[in-house]
């Protein structure tokens, strides 16, 4: 399973867990790769290089996320069944 978040997790909570899920923040959901604990139950996390670029948190994201960039998430959407939009 893919989740797509596209929120700010100060606006919505992010998703619940779920086993073998991948989770992608894009948008404003891109905050939240700067708390770590809000995404440690994650089994991989990646967030869209162009949104956390644009809102300045390249160098404030946890070690642990993925930086993506668009042709990845491209691959990530084709690979990943079902797909999620949160």
């Amino acid at each position: 399973m893919l989740i797509i978040a596209t929120q700010s997790p100060f606006t919505k909570a992010l998703p619940p867990v779920q086993k073998d899920a991948t989770l992608i923040l894009t948008q404003d959901a891109v905050i939240a790769a700067t708390l770590p604990d809000a995404l440690a139950d994650y089994r991989t996390v990646y967030a869209l290089e162009s949104d956390i670029k644009a809102r300045g948190l390249i160098d404030h994201s946890s070690p642990n996320i993925q930086v993506i960039d668009l042709a990845e998430f491209v691959k990530l959407t084709a690979k990943h069944k079902p797909l999620v939009n949160w």
